[in-house]
């Protein structure tokens, strides 16, 4: 019998990228957005922006291309990221018992940088890595979701993690999953099916 499959979000469930993009935001519209306008409302980027900046022109398909383009391509906007507070312990430990998967909303023209962090902080544990969106050589963008990502995976699946709520009900029928939620920010949820630290998850794996 094989190992069997954990997956696990990228952004702000294996690492703290969340203050960083942050960052990258104010400093390329000239805005003072707070942390919390932003958890959770990715889809509503632009929107945010707008209020922010007055600038009704700045559209979605704009505001990702610059943030792929300069941020998550970028190692240098990347240096000084951490993995979540007690992740790299666990996920070593994990590694031995269970093939791993990071699986990302980010586009795949960001890998070198995924790979990177992952080799740098995490010792290369993480097995796999899937990114949501790639561009064809014919130009045409790619989706393959993280549920069709998991259904895909022949053996037997025992958890995803993500700090997306909506990723989260996506995975049901497909695989336990559980939200990531370390500063209770969706305290309507059943503590069973969500942790708040890595320790968390290491006692219910290890």
């Amino acid at each position: 019998m094989g190992k069997e499959h954990l997956f696990f979000d990228f952004d702000g469930m294996t690492f703290d990228t969340l203050p960083s993009t942050l960052l990258f935001i104010n400093q390329t519209y000239n805005t003072d957005i707070k942390l919390n306008e932003i958890v959770n409302r990715g889809s509503e980027i632009e929107l945010i922006i707008q209020k922010h900046t007055g600038d009704l022109s700045i559209t979605k398909r704009q505001f990702y291309k610059l943030y792929n383009e300069n941020y998550l391509m970028s190692l240098e906007r990347h240096k000084d990221i951490q993995p979540m507070k007690n992740a790299p312990q666990v996920i070593r430990a994990l590694r031995e018992k269970y093939i791993l998967h990071t699986l990302t909303a980010r586009q795949f023209t960001g890998f070198d940088v995924i790979k990177y962090m992952i080799d740098t902080h995490l010792g290369g544990a993480m097995q796999h890595i899937h990114c949501v969106s790639r561009v064809d050589p014919d130009g045409k963008t790619k989706i393959v979701t993280k549920r069709e990502y998991v259904d895909s995976i022949d053996g037997y699946k025992i958890a995803f993690f993500d700090d997306s709520l909506h990723e989260v009900n996506d995975m049901r029928g497909a695989v336990p999953s559980f939200l990531f939620d370390p500063h209770n920010y969706h305290p309507e949820i059943d503590p069973k099916r969500k942790t708040i630290d890595w320790t968390q998850i290491g006692d219910m794996y290890l």
